[in-house]
């Protein structure tokens, strides 16, 4: 297996341009991040800043672009 299968082997997320639009309000807008086995992945942010949308959004519950 060369490096790069290996790395993707490894991936159990990968998110690449994310964009969520709720009601002409752009919510989340070219979110990319990817999440390895092994990693631990914390999603901080103030009311309102779009993180219920993302766990929504990668569910397949909200329509997304990305």
């Amino acid at each position: 297996m060369d490096h790069l299968t290996a790395h993707a082997a490894d991936r159990v997320l990968s998110v690449s341009d994310l964009g969520v639009v709720i009601e002409d309000t752009i919510v989340l807008e070219r979110l990319s991040f990817e999440v390895e086995r092994g990693e631990i992945l914390t999603i901080l942010g103030p009311n309102g800043a779009g993180k219920t949308q993302l766990l929504r959004a990668l569910l397949g519950l909200l329509p997304h672009t990305g």
